[in-house]
């Protein structure tokens, strides 16, 4: 069964996207801006617990997220943003959330579960900002693309976050979180599949389609990995997956 959250990945590759009407509009940057910080978020969450395992892989990508990030938050906090098309109290919250998304990053908590709470607090507020920014947008069916492959990104990196967490006996609650955080990723997948696509897009996901065979293989139903000494392999893979379609959503904003 499908969660809520993988339900709207599916509504949005479905979504009707021609014919709005809009008095104002947006064109795409802040909707990328706010969709990097999306990301960021959960890969900055998956880097942390990481770094047990891959010290200096995740401290050396940790720092370049950061200043992904911290480029993303200023976009969306400087007063030539371009957000006229958001009401002031929309816009409030769009410059509340990007601070604290570049505070997260600057400072991502040591303790796991706060580390776990905080992100997933993070990313529900930053989808709210993506649909918002999509929602006023000059260019609505792009803008609806470039989200679903900003949260296709996300969920893939999610997988990874809830594996890194639960190493040793995870407790249930984590084992829902990565059965949730797999559907996820398959929903949207399934959801990026059925866009249309340029031929360097294509390419783009082919190659998440191909590591996405060679990593389910390594998960079982409940989203963990079943051999804990592929662990390395999932934290990597997890990143090449999102690192994937980035592109296609920087592609579409082009």
């Amino acid at each position: 069964m499908l969660n809520r959250r993988s339900l709207a990945l599916l509504s949005l590759a479905a979504l009707p996207t021609l014919g709005r009407a809009q008095t104002k509009a947006l064109p795409t940057p802040p909707l990328l801006a706010a969709a990097q910080l999306l990301i960021g978020v959960e890969r900055i969450a998956k880097l942390r617990l990481e770094r047990d395992l891959l010290v200096t892989r995740a401290t050396q990508e940790s720092a370049k997220e950061r200043q992904r990030m911290e480029e993303s938050a200023r976009q969306l906090l400087e007063p030539s943003r371009g957000l006229e098309a958001l009401s002031g109290r929309r816009q409030a919250q769009v410059a509340a959330t990007a601070s604290a998304a570049a505070q997260f990053a600057a400072a991502p908590p040591d303790a796991a579960d706060q580390l776990l709470s905080e992100s997933e607090a993070l990313v529900a507020r930053l989808g709210f900002v993506t649909t918002a920014l999509s929602g006023v947008s000059t260019q609505p069916e792009l803008a609806a693309q470039l989200d679903l492959f900003a949260r296709a990104g996300a969920s893939a990196l999610r997988v990874g976050k809830f594996n890194l967490a639960a190493r040793g006996q995870p407790a249930a609650a984590l084992r829902v979180g990565a059965t949730q955080a797999l559907g996820e990723f398959s929903a949207a997948l399934q959801a990026v599949g059925t866009q249309s696509l340029s031929a360097a897009q294509q390419r783009d996901l082919q190659l998440v389609q191909h590591q996405w065979l060679l990593f389910r293989a390594a998960l079982g139903n409940d989203g963990l990995v079943r051999d804990p000494a592929r662990l390395g392999e999932v934290a990597s893979t997890t990143d090449r997956m999102a690192e994937s379609l980035v592109p296609m959503a920087r592609r579409a904003a082009a």
